[in-house]
């Protein structure tokens, strides 16, 4: 009988135990989603914007215009639309991981494109206004991705 009751009590301590630790769990992953909250958005937004546009066929650079889409091939051509502080744009397009070009015949940054988290870039660009898409498929033709100023 006192075999019993011991194995009960252990059964007990160990499901307080468990609970403790799935509450644990739980507020941790909780935190952790709640701080990258718009970069597991726009990660998610871009991952189904990409299924979605290859199943619409939207892949033509007419098609992109048409609708407003800018391709941005540079950290100047996203100064164009974009406008604001050179400086901090230039310092989030480095941190995104995006290549600089030459300027007056020096290389500034030639295999940053390797490096970075462009999901975090594109959040702040959502935050100020603005729908980012990539276009995985025009990589090669240099087009890093797609603005258009939200309506």
């Amino acid at each position: 009988m006192a075999k019993n009751t011991s194995n009960s009590s252990f059964e007990a301590f160990k499901q307080a135990i468990d609970s403790s630790f799935a509450k644990c769990v739980e507020q941790v992953v909780s935190a952790a989603f709640a701080q990258k909250r718009a970069v597991i958005l726009r990660s998610m937004y871009n991952e189904w914007s990409a299924v979605l546009n290859a199943e619409e066929g939207e892949t033509s650079s007419k098609s992109a215009s048409a609708v407003g889409w800018e391709e941005i091939v540079s950290l100047s051509s996203l100064r164009k639309i974009v406008g604001g502080r050179f400086q901090l744009l230039r310092e989030r397009w480095m941190k995104a991981g995006f290549p600089l070009k030459e300027h007056r015949g020096t290389v500034l940054d030639a295999d940053s494109s390797s490096r970075g988290n462009p999901d975090e870039f594109f959040s702040w660009l959502d935050s100020q206004g603005f729908l980012v898409r990539r276009q995985d498929d025009k990589l090669k033709s240099g087009i890093l991705f797609e603005i258009k100023r939200r309506d």
